[in-house]
Formats: structure tokens, sequence, C-alpha cells
């Protein structure tokens, strides 16, 4: 019988953007394992760079080795300054919450500049259940939008969003560049299919309200039928 060769899995072979390591982290937050946290987050500090890292969270490059290695337990100050030198905050979000707010998981996920700007979403409705099925939704319907640039280069809302803070500025449509935000913009209009306003009418904070309350509106007719869906499976069970 031949043996089976094994080899070490090399994170840096599959995290390859900030996107791909953003959703590397919240799996193993998620996971809530401690060393499943500190493993996850010493490879994202060897694919960046212990040294730029260290620098960034002004520690020695030699204390921040010690405090990720295997068998250590970080404070959270290292853990919050390490994911704040790659750009992630920390969301607080209700175990047992019945309902979550569309609002909030926008406002916790960065795509709304400050917490007073998520006041120009329609909030008189929420998403209830499971936040993390209403966060993959959310990630979904950014993804989904899809425009070309002005490089002819296929760019989806979540890729703009990334080079945001590629480029020193903060994860919020806000901060998108004009080209960007009517390029978000038309494909929202697209799917909508509503072309009711030009864009040059428009200031870029109009526009960037108006791709945030489609995310939202979205949203929320997606959780919709997943809840509808949901609903059925149950009665089915029920009366099985």
């Amino acid at each position: 019988m031949s043996k089976i060769k094994t080899t070490e899995w090399n994170a840096s072979k599959y995290l390859k953007t900030d996107g791909d390591i953003f959703r590397y982290l919240s799996l193993a937050f998620d996971d809530g394992d401690i060393r499943h946290i500190n493993l996850a987050l010493s490879n994202v500090a060897k694919i960046k760079g212990m040294a730029k890292i260290s620098k960034v969270m002004k520690v020695s490059r030699t204390s921040l080795y010690k405090s990720l290695s295997e068998n250590s337990s970080p404070e959270f100050r290292t853990v919050n300054n390490l994911l704040n030198s790659l750009r992630i905050k920390l969301a607080l979000v209700p175990m047992d919450a019945e309902e979550i707010s569309t609002d909030f998981i926008l406002d916790n996920m960065g795509f709304i500049a400050s917490p007073t700007s998520a006041s120009t979403l329609a909030r008189s409705t929420y998403c209830s259940k499971n936040a993390t099925i209403l966060m993959t939704v959310i990630d979904s319907v950014v993804e989904g939008i899809i425009w070309v640039d002005k490089d002819e280069k296929t760019m989806t809302l979540k890729e703009a969003l990334f080079d945001n803070i590629r480029h020193g500025r903060t994860m919020a449509i806000e901060s998108l560049d004009r080209n960007a935000l009517i390029g978000a913009y038309t494909s929202c209009q697209i799917q909508n299919q509503s072309f009711d306003e030009s864009t040059k009418d428009l200031t870029d904070a109009q526009i960037a309200e108006r791709i945030k309350l489609y995310i939202n509106e979205e949203t929320q007719r997606q959780m919709s039928l997943i809840e509808k869906e949901l609903q059925i499976k149950k009665d089915e069970l029920k009366y099985a």
C-alpha cells in the first residue's frame, strides 16, 4: 500500500486578497476557539509581514512573535491592535436576539461611514432570526453590484470597498471615488430596472445614499424569501 504524502497547509497560498483575509479571520473568530484565532492571526501577520505589522502596532517584532506563538494567549489589547493594523474592527452581535436590523449589520460591516448616516436608510423593517445569515446575504448583495471600470476591468462593490483600505481610506461607500460610485449605482439601477435619475444631477453623497438604500432593500427582499422558505420547510416537517 502506497503511503499518503501530506504537506503543511500554507495560508499564503490561499489568502491572496484583503477580502480573503477578512473572511478567514471572520471564520476563526466565529469558531471561538482561542487556538484557532491565535493561529489565524499569526498566519495573517506573517503574510502581511511581521516587521511591517509590528511597526504599525508600535511593538517589537520579537514581542509580536511571542504573543502569537502556538501556546500563547495574547491580550485583548494585542488582538485589537493587530486587527486595527489590518484596518479591521471587532463588532458585537447579540447571540440571542430574535430580531436584528439591517442598519446594525451594515454599520458594523463598515459600509456606513458613521452611525448618523445610518438614519438615512429605510429603518422601518427588520430582518429577523439569524445574524449570520443576514451578514451572508448582505455580503452577497454587495458582491453582486458589478460594473466595468474606466480600465475595462470588471469590478464589484466589495472589491472597491477593499481597494479603499489599500489606498488608506475607510471601508465606507462614501469614500469611493465618483467613477466607482457611478458604476455601482448604475448596477443597482439595472438590477432594479429603474433609471429615473441621472447621476449627473446627483452629488457623491446622494449617490452613496442611494446605493446603501438599494443594499438595504435588496437584503430585506432576499431575507424575506429565505424566511418564507424556512417556514415552508417547518410546515412540511410539522405535517409530515
